[in-house]
């Protein structure tokens, strides 16, 4: 089984997430206030990690049962 390719996408689009809230973070600081938008946009984001650590925390319980051929 070759599960670590799925690892390493899932690495790399973490990493551009990352990136992207530290990129929001510098526009927050210097460049402009968070509008109302931006709150609803992060509330949204909070529900998606969320669910995305849900999911992931799911994998540990899902059991190896093939389908017969």
């Amino acid at each position: 089984m070759n599960t670590i390719n799925y690892y390493a996408r899932l690495t790399d689009a973490l990493s551009v997430m990352n990136l992207n809230i530290e990129s929001l973070a510098y526009q927050f600081s210097q460049e402009a206030p968070r509008t109302q938008l931006d709150e609803d946009l992060i509330d949204a984001l909070l529900v998606a990690a969320d669910q995305m650590r849900a999911a992931a925390e799911a994998l540990k319980s899902v059991e190896y049962a093939p389908d017969p051929e």
